[in-house]
Order: structure tokens, then sequence, then C-alpha cells
């Protein structure tokens, strides 16, 4: 069902880890990019609550349009370059929020 839907339709952009959403925002011309990690576990009655969220490690987006400008407002430790029309972000580690800027 996926290669039937991306012949159909790119997505905006991949992502290397299924434990962390995407959501974009419109930021005046540009775009903001925020990834939430979701790693928090499975919670019920009679299990304990967890009160930490674990990091997740080695996070790779791949935007399908070429960025002139990235950055990170929060300040985090990121790499990026581009691949052909692409934008490849790389993050050494994502706790449980974070932005990047895009224009």
């Amino acid at each position: 069902m996926d290669s039937v839907l991306r012949r159909l339709c790119t997505p905006w952009a991949e992502i290397n880890r299924r434990e962390i959403d995407l959501c974009f925002q419109q930021d005046g011309d540009g775009l903001l990019l925020n990834l939430v990690n979701m790693r928090q576990g499975c919670h019920a009655l009679n299990m304990p609550v967890f009160e930490e969220i674990p990091t997740v490690q080695d996070v790779e987006v791949r935007l399908h349009r070429a960025y002139s400008e990235v950055s990170m407002p929060l300040g985090e430790d990121f790499t990026w370059k581009i691949c052909g029309n692409q934008t490849v972000i790389r993050l050494p580690e994502l706790h449980i929020h974070s932005m990047i800027r895009l224009k």
C-alpha cells in the first residue's frame, strides 16, 4: 500500500523514526517543522506511569524540497545538507520536542 501511495503523491517529509510525530506550521515567509517524541510506552491502570520519555537517537528528516536556510531556534545540535532536490536534516538526539525553521 505504501508504494502505491508514493506513486500517487510524494510526501512532504519522511523520517527514519516511527515514534516521532511531524507537524508543519506557517511562520511568516518560512515554515516551522515541529518534531514531537511520542515514545512514551504503553500506559494502563495496572502498570506504572512513565515519568520520563526516552530520548530518540540518530534522527533523520528528509524533506522533498531544497531549502536555502535551516535553523533550530532552540539551539539543539544538528546538521543539514542538500541532496538533489531534497533537504536532509540529522539530529543526534531528540528529547521531547524540537523545532526546525525552514526558508
